[in-house]
């Protein structure tokens, strides 16, 4: 089966299974999504607000003096968020494990797979905590990249944040626009850092369920693929991604909208019952619908990532075994012949290359 091929059918077979949603969901969730989702209904501080929450922080510390209290909760919020790395990776990564070897199961139905001389290749799953652990460890290490930008990427949004808090240039542009614009650049390397990540995470977990691998050679084996099948690994990843956002930014939109509709009528006693109830079920319909198109992009994602490392390889195996050169079949249809004259149908293959 071809690349593109592969891919479609990766998106069908994600339609109709909505299972995968909720298991692409919960890890998405469980991996950091939850403070997207979450955003509709927080009320974000006014900037006057912040500064009386920072401020306690960060006056002692310009003038030299360590309380001990900020250290204390410095370090509660550092272990808050090393243990949500670790908890929510362990349950975003057996998430993954699930994903996978379904996903594994479903391009074998649907034909991904190749005939090896005369056996049907048919691809080994690992599983077991060993390799949700380390499916883990090259999710969490992959995203290491990801967290020097964030770090670095920060210092120039403060300095951008300072600058328009303290030497506004345009005041009929909304705060958090201006700090958007001027602060482009590192913002577009924290998302590209982030994309990097999930992708190389994504493919080296595939290489620890499907080859066994370990931490490194995954990982390494990662890197190289995005280096050299960027349309394998980097397209299909980028399509579905891109897709992805604009669902999220879209439908959390809108549900932010219906929430401060629902939380305007909710403290308006003029208006009837009815109203209240039509403006918050409007906004559960809205997030409901933003969840589940979040997960069946997730899951159209794992699928295709899945889908594509099951055909390369097969096609690494069939090269292996029968000496032809690794890539794309030259079969025109699901199952087609691979023979040299097109329309051959011998008496082991189901059907002739068009």
């Amino acid at each position: 089966m071809s690349r593109s091929a592969a891919f479609f059918a990766s998106l069908l077979v994600t339609l109709g299974r909505p299972a995968w949603w909720l298991l692409a969901l919960a890890g998405f969730l469980a991996r950091g999504g939850i403070v997207l989702v979450v955003l509709p209904i927080v009320n974000l501080p006014s900037p006057l607000s912040m500064s009386n929450i920072v401020a306690p922080i960060i006056v002692p510390l310009a003038l030299g003096r360590v309380d001990t209290t900020v250290v204390v909760a410095v370090a509660a919020v550092a272990g808050g968020l090393v243990l949500w790395l670790v908890v929510g990776g362990f349950i975003g990564a057996a998430a993954d494990l699930a994903l996978i070897r379904d996903g594994v199961s479903a391009a074998a139905e649907e034909g991904v797979t190749e005939r090896i001389g005369d056996a049907a290749y048919e691809p080994s799953v690992n599983g077991g905590w060993g390799t949700v652990a380390r499916i883990l460890a090259v999710r969490l290490l992959a995203h290491i990249p990801f967290g020097i930008a964030v770090v670095i990427a920060t210092i120039g949004i403060v300095n951008v944040t300072y600058a328009e808090l303290t030497r506004p240039v345009d005041l009929a542009t909304p705060l958090i626009v201006r700090i958007v614009v001027a602060g482009a650049r590192p913002i577009v390397a924290i998302l590209v850092a982030w994309f990097l990540g999930e992708l190389a995470g994504g493919i080296a977990a595939r290489r620890v369920v499907l080859n066994g691998s370990g931490v490194r050679t995954a990982l390494r084996d990662a890197t190289v693929a995005i280096v050299r099948q960027p349309r394998s690994t980097l397209v299909p990843a980028l399509a579905t991604t891109v897709v992805l956002l604009a669902i999220l930014g879209g439908t959390l939109g809108g549900a932010r909208i219906a929430w401060l509709r629902a939380d305007s009528a909710l403290t308006d006693p003029i208006l009837e019952p009815t109203t209240v109830v039509l403006a918050l079920v409007t906004f559960v319909a809205i997030w409901l619908a933003a969840l589940a198109l979040i997960g069946l992009l997730a899951a159209a994602r794992s699928a295709a990532l899945t889908f594509e490392a099951v055909r390369r390889d097969a096609s690494s195996r069939r090269s292996f075994v029968l000496g032809e050169p690794a890539g794309d079949t030259n079969g025109g249809t699901f199952g087609a012949s691979a023979h040299h004259r097109p329309g051959d149908m011998p008496v082991d293959d189901d059907g002739g290359s068009l």
